[in-house]
């Protein structure tokens, strides 16, 4: 569990006790993770298979989903702090904001990340420690931090909500994710002492610890593909978060790999940057042919550059070659998560 603490929420642990500081990251691998909250050593991570940022920009129907999807989940933030306002202070769980949010999606600062997870058994947590947390206990040196951000499934396709979904509004808070719709969910983090005794030797595990059960969901692990020769068994589910207090909103697709078929996903991922650097080193030599009568030390500086942009390549596939090659692989007509995913090609 220490380990995902140090994965999850950039913690530097150098048996530095509290003087531990969190690790400067770049923004855009703040992204979300998938786990079962158990409380203590208990609690599981899924394994996480790949994340990268989406560039709303790729293709005219992609930018207008996200839109779409922001002005939505703003609108469904709004509705329902409006209607929490209104609950007795003393009967309220959720700590959030009063003020109404903004609905204006260009006042916002907004991330998009795709991110493909595998599965845990039954129920399971949306954690978005990291990016809710992170910037709170750096900047400020706490001992813990707590926020409610408003999460949401959308589009959802085997990607379920733990239990039904009531909007009594009286104060208590549903613990599962809904669908469509957004609602509060606890994130925290808190720092704990810690510390072994080996022979003599105090050793400090002192750090912070991360969790809450909350944003559950559960995956239907009906085979979804059986016609299909390339068998991949997935379900997705567009997943939204909003931080209201800080004006700012994160949207992901999230695909889940059916337990079995990990190794038949990573498989097609090293395929895929296969095809990718090959793709790429074709162009570099076409380049080259191009350039033969020219100065040869301008050829070979070209050359260097073009390999380096190659093996950064490999680790940036952007979202369009994702999805189109994904759903070259595992799609078919008739399959309903597919035809989704193949209007983003």
């Amino acid at each position: 569990q220490k380990l995902w603490v140090v994965v999850v929420l950039y913690l530097n642990m150098d048996g530095s006790s509290r003087k531990n500081k969190w690790l400067e990251q770049k923004k855009n691998i703040r992204n979300f993770l998938i786990g079962s909250y158990g409380g203590g050593d208990s609690q599981k991570i899924a394994s996480s298979l790949l994340q990268i940022p989406i560039n709303p920009k790729e293709t005219e129907y992609l930018k207008q989903h996200l839109t779409d999807l922001k002005t939505e989940s703003l609108l469904q933030s709004l509705y329902f702090i409006e209607s929490y306002n209104n609950v007795l202070e003393d009967k309220k769980i959720a700590k959030i904001s009063e003020e109404l949010p903004d609905v204006s999606i260009n006042e916002w600062d907004w991330t998009h990340v795709l991110h493909v997870s595998g599965c845990l058994e039954g129920k399971m947590n949306l954690m978005f420690h990291g990016w809710l947390l992170h910037d709170e206990i750096y900047k400020d040196d706490r001992l813990g931090c707590t926020k409610w951000p408003l999460i949401g499934l959308f589009q959802n396709c085997g990607i379920n909500p733990a239990s039904k979904d009531e909007d009594t509004f009286d104060g208590n808070i549903n613990q599962s994710t809904v669908i469509n719709k957004v609602r509060p969910a606890d994130q925290h983090t808190h720092y704990v002492e810690e510390y072994i005794d080996l022979d003599g030797f105090l050793m400090d595990l002192s750090d912070f610890h991360f969790g809450s059960d909350m944003a559950q969901f559960v995956v239907d692990l009906s085979d979804n593909n059986d016609n299909n020769n390339n068998n991949l068994d997935f379900s997705y589910s567009w997943v939204v978060a909003i931080d209201s207090e800080n004006k700012r909103g994160q949207i992901s697709l999230l695909i889940m790999i059916h337990p079995g078929h990990e190794d038949n996903f990573n498989s097609f991922l090293l395929d895929l940057e296969k095809n990718l650097n090959s793709n790429n080193n074709n162009k570099q030599d076409e380049d080259e042919d191009k350039d033969e009568d020219n100065n040869d030390n301008d050829s070979n500086n070209d050359n260097n550059n073009n390999k380096e942009s190659m093996n950064n390549y490999t680790s940036n596939v952007t979202f369009k070659q994702f999805i189109s090659a994904f759903v070259e692989k595992f799609g078919s007509d008739d399959n309903q998560a597919f035809s989704h995913l193949s209007q983003f090609k």
